[in-house]
């Protein structure tokens, strides 16, 4: 016997391996290389020589007595092909080899597999570039072959980790851009199925929908876990005792409730897409799985034993039973993870009101809450264990740079000087700020340290992170293209949460794995939005006629903001109204911004005539108060708004909101329904919409505003950004 088969025999006593396959076609795509059905029968050959191939029922059945007989392996396939019966069924059955098959049951109701549709809309698309506002991906390029193949790694990893309902209305938007229809695509038929399972194969479920469990409210994930076995029993009048989690990673696409839910819908076995082999403490609602691929023997000899060595992730501690955690010691000291959240930013802006909203959720999320910020911002009183400040700032480099830039412009000298400074910024505010974290972590011992900010100004508390080995999350409200050059800043966090589609199509085009990156909108808490009765009178405040249409734009004076675009835009807008039209401009100049954009917005609004027009409110601390009372609520950003919580509040309080057809923007607006979209960095397309929003606002319409508090309420509530946040700091934990 061959040394390699010999440890392969020793390494797979007590041992099951579930390998793992898909659609094997006959041969490849440009676009999609998978497994073909020539590698596949290499595969299967060298398993059939090696193991003992037994049906997935029976090897469950044995795993769970503990009985499993030697070298088991079992072969099971994904989703749901018609092409199964005249490919890989035939190589099988000549061997006489068992396979257990996963079916998806929406394509019983004529529906595709949803990546299906992605290939095929994008092998087809006319290109040269994919390009749809509101997708989540900037603009793509479809030229090369290289390129498309790209693409639709990016618009695949993008859908993957989205809700069913988005996840359609952007599968409709790709195909209307292609020229495509998923009726072109194949599909597996009720024939097809019942051939499958009357020539002897198993057949077990994999959901109706195939979406992300951990993505679904509890309700829907049942349905889809429940839903697919209901299907396939009325159809094959035979039970179904196996369950396949879609995307099937542990923590990930599935936790403890999900396997709760497959025992209570009666299966009596589930396999994941955790690699590594099963033994007898692994539980039969987690099976693992992995796809070997050869090409040779010996390297499917590798990749087997391999995965025979490999220990699998999972959410049951053990067969049967849930982790739990006890809250307190004897003594009382409390024993919940504690997770330190770093708030590195430029003042009290958006991320500090995320944060403060997500902490005042996370009450009862069995974890204990740490904030430390850089200068005295928000108010974390009742929501955080403790709030200090670390400042991180001895020297105003920045005010220097920024006269450097305005004496000496860009040329070699302004380079050098410029690097000169950055690095005396390293060594006299960075250094000591990221020391005096360090010193401040190991002091607090949190189990999770979570940046608020992008990566680049959480540097440190990413590499204070590391040095301490402690998972790190970060979240991202901003755009990364610049903040990720670093090799460290995009392999540092353990996960990004970006808070937008825009955010983690920009995440996927600078190389963060799909599989690192969870979308979470940031949450506003509708239940305590002040109503406008409560409020002081604006109007009154401002000597204004009770009819008057209120046009706000609120946020920092910041030049990316776009308030001089708004102005300009004010000034070509040709109102109808009979009632008199304010506009006004709601924020000031950050703690550590430049002031001088701001006096170049007054001196602006002199010079257009718009100084009768045009208030000028500066910061309010009563914003909750006084957004009930405007009409119109405007984005004017100049770069893609990654996801600003003044949009959410706006259509919250019933306001029509106007912003550019780029980033968030389109995720949360409807153009025509709950508000305008216009082509971004144009006055003249913001000066139409507005006119069309000073129209509706005269004349509101009452089931628009209901259907923007709707969506408000369904996908950007507190307390569901904080529930999920939540099961991604469960997911770090466990993975430790």
């Amino acid at each position: 016997m061959h040394f390699g088969d010999l440890a392969l025999k020793i390494l797979a006593q007590e041992k099951l391996s579930v390998l793992l396959f898909h659609a094997v076609p006959r041969s490849t795509t440009e676009l999609v290389n998978d497994l073909t059905l020539a590698s596949f029968e290499r595969v299967i050959d060298y398993v059939d020589e090696h193991f003992n191939v037994v049906p997935l029922d029976e090897a469950a059945t044995a795993l769970k007595a503990g009985r499993l007989p030697r070298r088991a392996a079992c072969i099971t396939f994904d989703d749901g092909y018609d092409s199964w019966l005249s490919g890989a069924v035939p190589l099988l059955r000549r061997r006489n080899l068992h396979a257990t098959f996963f079916i998806t049951t929406g394509q019983f109701d004529n529906e595709r597999m949803w990546h299906e549709r992605v290939a095929h809309a994008l092998a087809n698309h006319p290109g040269p570039v994919l390009d749809l506002p509101g997708f989540g991906l900037p603009q793509v390029p479809l030229g090369q072959l290289q390129e498309r193949r790209r693409a639709l790694s990016m618009v695949e990893q993008l859908l993957k980790y989205q809700p069913l309902n988005v996840r359609d209305k952007l599968l409709d938007a790709l195909e209307a851009a292609a020229g495509t229809r998923q009726d072109q695509l194949c599909r597996m038929t009720v024939e097809q199925l019942r051939d499958l399972h009357a020539q002897g194969f198993g057949v077990g479920a994999h959901t109706v929908r195939h979406p992300i469990l951990s993505l679904c409210e509890d309700d829907d994930a049942m349905r889809e876990i429940g839903g697919a076995r209901e299907v396939l029993e009325h159809l094959l009048h035979a039970p179904v005792k196996a369950f396949a989690y879609p995307n099937g990673r542990p923590g990930v696409d599935f936790r403890a409730e999900h396997v709760r839910m497959v025992q209570a819908a009666g299966y009596t076995h589930a396999v994941t897409t955790e690699g590594g082999a099963a033994d007898r403490q692994t539980s039969v609602f987690e099976i693992p799985r992995f796809t070997p691929w050869g090409p040779s023997d010996v390297q499917m000899g590798v990749q087997m034993a391999r995965n025979l060595m490999t220990k699998s992730r999972r959410v049951m501690v053990a067969p049967g039973a849930l982790p739990t955690r006890s809250a307190t010691k004897p003594g009382g000291r409390d024993t919940r993870p504690l997770v330190a959240f770093v708030e590195n930013g430029a003042g009290f802006g958006g991320a500090v009101v995320a944060l403060q909203t997500l902490l005042s959720n996370s009450r009862a999320t069995g974890y204990r809450y740490h904030v430390v910020t850089n200068m005295p911002v928000g108010d974390f009183t009742g929501t955080a264990e403790q709030s200090v400040v670390i400042p991180d700032r001895a020297v105003d480099y920045r005010a220097m740079a920024r006269r450097v830039r305005a004496r000496l412009g860009s040329g070699l000298l302004a380079k050098g000087v410029l690097f000169a400074l950055g690095r005396a910024d390293d060594l006299t505010n960075r250094l000591p700020y990221f020391l005096r974290l360090v010193t401040h972590l190991l002091k607090v011992r949190p189990a999770i340290v979570h940046g608020n900010n992008d990566p680049s100004a959480n540097r440190e508390a990413m590499m204070a992170a590391r040095l301490l080995g402690i998972p790190y999350i970060q979240h991202v409200r901003g755009s990364v293209s610049d903040s990720l050059a670093m090799p460290m800043m995009r392999n540092g966090p353990a996960t990004f949460i970006p808070v937008s589609r825009w955010l983690t199509g920009e995440l996927l085009r600078s190389g963060v794995p799909a599989e690192r990156i969870r979308q979470i909108y940031d949450g506003i808490d509708l239940e305590v939005l002040p109503t406008s009765g409560a409020a002081p009178d604006l109007r009154s405040e401002l000597g204004l006629p009770e009819n008057t249409i209120l046009i706000a734009m609120v946020g920092m004076l910041v030049a990316w903001k776009g308030q001089d675009l708004f102005l300009n835009a004010l000034a070509a807008v040709k109102s109808s109204s009979q009632a008199p039209v304010i506009a006004l401009v709601v924020g000031d100049t950050p703690e550590r911004g430049d002031a001088s954009y701001a006096r170049g917005l007054h001196a602006q609004a002199q010079a257009l005539g718009l100084q009768d027009r045009v208030r000028f409110l500066g910061r309010r601390n009563d914003l909750q108060a006084l957004l009930p009372q405007i009409d119109i609520c405007v984005s004017a950003s100049t770069s893609p708004e990654p996801l600003g919580l003044v949009m959410l509040e706006a259509l919250a309080h019933g306001c029509l909101f106007v912003g550019p057809a780029f980033g968030a923007a389109c995720e949360v607006t409807e153009d025509g329904t709950t508000g305008f979209l216009f082509k971004p960095g144009s006055a003249a397309s913001l000066a139409a919409k507005l006119e069309l929003a000073i129209e509706r606002a005269a004349a509101p319409d009452a089931a628009a505003q209901q259907h923007g508090r709707d969506l408000i309420d369904r996908q950007f509530s507190g307390a569901r950004c904080a529930r999920i946040t939540s099961w991604v700091h469960q997911h770090l934990l466990d993975a430790r």
